[in-house]
């Protein structure tokens, strides 16, 4: 580190440096005139010296080549990836020592004069640390171009990190209470989220804000102490975070809880299979059931009817659990299919049979009426005076009470028939049945 009024380092190493730093160790790699391939069991190191050789040796050892140039462009990635933690420590070491600075500059005791010599002292060692930081950043950046220029690629895939940013990802819910959204889940999207976006959140202070940010409530309560300036016990990396909340929320009787609704658990007959299997898989992942039982509880668990379409693979050991679902989604949705339509061909026939019904009782009605209707008065005058009925023909009963009519529509046309075959005008059922009995009497 340097140090005020000392010469800082330089970006370029010395002529007589040795080659033990890797800025020299790349100069000196870059001045070799020739190849050298390392050997294995089988192959021994081989040095080429022309690209011709370079050309012949490669048709030879093809396949050798072809993993041995694969197994360097992983080493360039992982050193890539190195080097981009330690930019990113360098990113949070600078982010730290400006925070540093800020408050120092705040905390000068003006009115002291020593106090103002110790302070400025100080600021000026940590404006020091910090270019010493700048610089360092600095070469790493530059390694980073020159390994970037030189490392194997894969043809249009490889592109810096520097170059463009990862795609967002969706934001995780807000957790709160733990019981809407519930804590375990929860966490698993925030790392996938950290995870797959390292480069918009680099320095933990970035990582522990978005966390802060996507809790409310419950949650929020717990951790924002924690997150102030002056805590006592901040927080020092993102595990803890998620420390801290496992224990919040936290139920030491979750695993014995879904176990036993695990055993309860059975699919109604009207339910759909996609809801009953996000409940399944969800209660056997909790209680932790082992996987290679979970084929043999979902068939126990289906109802009978689709029992009995899948019955044949459920003792299958060729087909996986995967593939038990898929088939049990298949069926389902064709004991669906039959049942909709089953329903509604049973619809149909109700509506048919209603108007089937409906026209032959007025049929029945007309076909009485009609009867009635061509009695001549002479007739009528005869039956009435036998004191007969006007439909059967026999006696000890009025034509309005005849057993061989079969609903009150017959009777009521008989009555009109009766009335208007006596000449008596009547509408009300009093005064049809009062013409009846006057006509069987012989009073007409």
């Amino acid at each position: 580190m340097a140090r005020p009024g000392g010469e800082g380092p330089t970006d370029r190493p010395d002529e007589s440096e040795s080659l033990e730093t890797p800025h020299a160790r790349s100069l000196e790699s870059r001045r070799r005139s020739s190849l050298v391939f390392p050997g294995d069991e089988t192959h021994a190191d081989k040095q080429i010296d022309s690209p011709e050789d370079f050309v012949e040796w490669i048709k030879d050892n093809a396949e050798f080549t072809f993993t041995l140039m694969i197994h360097r462009q992983e080493k360039w990635e992982q050193r890539e990836q190195e080097i981009k933690e330690m930019e990113n420590a360098h990113k949070e070491e600078v982010f730290n020592l400006n925070e540093r600075i800020m408050r120092l500059t705040q905390q000068i005791p003006r009115e002291n004069e020593d106090g103002d010599s110790r302070m400025e002292a100080e600021y000026a060692q940590m404006r020091d640390e910090l270019d010493q930081a700048q610089k360092e950043k600095e070469s790493l950046l530059a390694v980073v171009k020159m390994m970037g220029g030189g490392a194997p690629t894969v043809k249009g895939n490889h592109q810096s990190p520097a170059q463009k940013r990862s795609a967002k990802m969706p934001d995780p819910p807000v957790l709160s209470d733990g019981k809407g959204v519930k804590f375990k889940p929860w966490r698993a999207e925030m790392q996938r989220k950290l995870l797959l976006n390292d480069d918009h959140y680099p320095t933990t202070a970035h990582q522990l804000a978005y966390v802060s940010s996507r809790c409310e409530g419950k949650a929020y309560g717990h951790i924002s102490p924690r997150m102030e300036d002056n805590s006592t016990t901040p927080y020092q990396t993102i595990k803890d975070v998620f420390d801290h909340l496992e224990s919040v929320f936290y139920d030491p009787n979750q695993k014995q809880v879904a176990r036993d609704e695990y055993l309860d658990l059975k699919m109604d007959a009207k339910q759909d299979f996609i809801d009953f299997l996000a409940d399944f898989t969800r209660l056997a992942e909790e209680s932790e059931q082992p996987m290679d039982l979970r084929k043999k509880d979902l068939y126990r668990k289906l109802p009978s009817l689709l029992q009995t379409q899948v019955m044949i693979h459920s003792g299958d050991k060729s087909v996986s659990l995967e593939q038990f679902i898929h088939k049990c989604q298949i069926a389902s949705r064709l004991i669906a299919q039959q049942v909709a339509a089953r329903n509604a061909t049973r619809n149909t026939n109700r509506n048919n049979n209603s108007g089937t019904a409906g026209r032959g009782e007025a049929s029945r009605s007309t076909s009485t009426n009609n009867e009635i209707t061509r009695l001549t008065d002479a007739e009528k005058a005869t039956l009435m005076k036998e004191r007969k009925c006007f439909i059967c023909r026999e006696q000890g009963h009025v034509s309005y009470n005849c057993p061989k009519k079969t609903n009150k529509n017959e009777r009521t046309a008989v009555a009109s028939a009766t009335v208007t075959g006596a000449k008596a005008k009547t509408k009300t059922k009093d005064e049809i049945e009062e013409a009846e009995t006057d006509a069987d009497s012989g009073n007409e």
